[in-house]
């Protein structure tokens, strides 16, 4: 799959990226491996996982760390937190959503999380 130009807007923070991988989870409730000590509390705030893409190897160089069980993020594999997601220029990508593959149907995706719940507008 060839990584695409994608905007991502954590809370008040805008991202113009072409990532090969990006992830929102709302932890524990997701399926993985706590990565960093701010993934434990279930306190209703997503996490948002994504590598820059403008470096090359910069996702096989954190595929391999954590491998090695180091979890790092920086200038190349950035972590954030928030509470509302929007992430443009989607349509007609697929999305991993509670085990389920979808194929986008909207430019974009909002995900909101509010107390318990969990919204994913597209």
């Amino acid at each position: 799959m060839k990584p695409r130009r994608t905007i991502v807007k954590i809370d008040a923070f805008r991202f113009d990226i072409t990532p090969i991988m990006l992830s929102v989870n709302l932890l524990p409730h997701t399926c993985g491996l706590p990565l960093t000590p701010v993934s434990l509390p279930d306190d209703g705030t997503a996490e948002v996982v994504f590598d820059r893409g403008d470096q090359v190897g910069s996702f096989s160089g954190f595929a391999r760390q954590i491998f090695k069980r180091k979890y790092l993020y920086g200038s190349e594999i950035a972590l954030y937190r928030g509470r509302t997601i929007s992430i443009q220029m989607v349509k007609g990508r697929t999305l991993y959503l509670d085990g389920e593959l979808v194929t986008v149907p909207n430019p974009v995706l909002d995900v909101v999380f509010s107390g318990k719940q969990l919204k994913v507008l597209g």
